[in-house]
């Protein structure tokens, strides 16, 4: 095996080795490569924080809409069926008391369906219930109030002149009418 003599090169009077330059400029790449790395950190965070900011702007728009609907059935007790589609909830639930308190309606007036494996249904019919998620869930809701009764005396707060079905992933049907 042949071997090859460095040559080294000078500047004036100063000697320069070959390696000197090249052992800078290796430091100098692992450096760039590590503000590189943290400026990459710090863009993937910006993004994961953007991702999760838009993702509860969307949870808190599925919620205004499901209220809305609900109210929407309540004030036209006639049996249509009213539908919001891909409403995103995410690990909780609702009440029949949050409703209540949002169409001064009595909470056992309302009953909640569902079709989904990962909702819960605790309460029955006549009394408050509860609808709680356990992962995060893009769904339709469907709600539904029918006239009920012959109506309620003035002072009765726990009467209902209706019967409101709230179903999440689960179609309701239209009565049919005689």
């Amino acid at each position: 095996m042949k071997k090859f003599k460095l040559k080294k090169r000078t500047v004036g009077e100063n000697v320069i080795h070959p390696f000197s330059l090249e052992t800078r400029a290796q430091s100098g790449a692992v450096f760039r490569l590590m503000i590189d790395g943290i400026i990459g950190l710090a863009i993937l965070l910006i993004i994961i924080s953007a991702l999760s900011y838009f993702q509860a702007l969307r949870v808190q728009a599925a919620n205004d809409k499901f209220y809305s609907l609900v109210e929407s059935a309540t004030n036209s007790p006639n049996g249509k069926v009213f539908v919001e589609k891909n409403l995103l909830f995410t690990p909780g639930g609702f009440n029949t008391i949050s409703i209540r308190n949002k169409t001064n309606i009595f909470e056992g007036c309302f009953e909640f369906q569902s079709r989904l494996v990962s909702a819960k249904i605790i309460g029955g019919e006549g009394e408050a219930s509860t609808v709680t998620f356990a992962n995060v869930v893009e769904t339709n809701v469907y709600a539904q109030c029918n006239p009920e009764g012959s109506g309620c005396p003035i002072d009765d707060q726990e009467c209902c002149d209706m019967k409101c079905i709230i179903s999440f992933g689960k179609k309701l049907d239209v009565p049919e009418s005689p």
